[in-house]
């Protein structure tokens, strides 16, 4: 990991701010948090350090333990640590509350099963900074998300000059593991057999799984199957999404197909015509 001589040079001082992180359980919440004390030196870093923890039963399994790991982390290194977390479940929030599913252009389960819950968070506690774990590849990201900021809380992008394989190796060196869903290679045997099994993907987005299994995704590199640690599965989804969902958490994916049934819609995008990965713009904190 090389770091810009911009970030070499800035001066990272929050002493007399009310800091705050939102853990997503992801990689990129997490490096933010690695990265403070990587790089913030213990007479600069705030008196108390307050994260924030939305999670859902639909996360992948070790996304809680890890989000533990990460708090535990944090108390070794900052002189107070408020740590506090809400607990939902996407399909109890479409049964019970919605009715329904929401589509992908609505952002109805991040905004109030996320975002609201942790604004109502920082305005408790008075915070200045929130950090957030936008990395290179999410300028654009960085540009909305500060056109559209209305509140006096300042949004610092600490890990900004980072790539994703970056935080991975950052996470690693502090807290020592991540969650096995970043594991998930495309070179996992269990896709082919998965392909050879299924019955309800049609023949394009086979192809498009085999066509990404039989070479890894990837020129020379393995590339990972989740880009995110995000609800299993995203009402997001594109049709071959949802069947890794299927292939490697059948249960969380089962779960989801009850819901749909009982509700009468369909879980992901309509259609599931496209070969595009979907955008996790509106569900990532990271």
């Amino acid at each position: 990991m090389q770091l810009e001589m911009f970030e070499v040079l800035q001066d990272h001082n929050y002493t007399d701010k009310r800091v705050a992180i939102g853990l997503s359980g992801g990689i990129n919440s997490a490096a933010v948090l690695c990265y403070l004390v990587d790089q913030v030196q213990p007479e600069d870093r705030p008196n108390t350090l307050h994260l924030f923890y939305a999670h859902f039963s639909e996360h992948s399994p070790d996304t809680y333990s890890f989000v533990l790991a990460c708090v535990d982390f944090a108390r070794k290194h900052f002189n107070n640590v408020v740590f506090e977390t809400t607990n939902n479940s996407m399909n109890r929030f479409c049964t019970d509350s919605l009715k329904s599913i929401p589509p992908p252009q609505s952002a109805a389960c991040t905004r109030i099963l996320k975002i609201e819950p942790m604004m109502q968070f920082m305005a408790k506690y008075q915070i200045d900074v929130d950090l957030v774990g936008y990395v290179r590849e999410e300028k654009r990201r960085i540009k909305r998300q500060q056109k559209r900021l209305k509140e006096k809380l300042t949004k610092q992008y600490p890990i900004q000059h980072l790539s994703n394989e970056d935080c991975f190796n950052l996470v690693k060196k502090h807290i020592g593991w991540y969650p096995e869903i970043y594991n998930i290679f495309w070179t996992d045997p269990k896709i082919k057999t998965y392909i050879k099994t299924n019955t309800w993907l049609d023949a394009n987005q086979k192809k498009l799984l085999l066509s990404r299994a039989n070479r890894g995704y990837g020129y020379k590199v393995q590339k990972r199957v989740f880009g995110h640690n995000n609800c299993l599965p995203c009402k997001n989804m594109q049709g071959w999404e949802l069947a890794l969902v299927e292939c490697f958490y059948p249960a969380l994916y089962n779960q989801a197909m009850q819901t749909a049934c009982k509700l009468n819609k369909y879980w992901g995008r309509k259609g599931h015509y496209s070969n595009e990965n979907t955008s996790c713009t509106w569900c990532a904190f990271d």
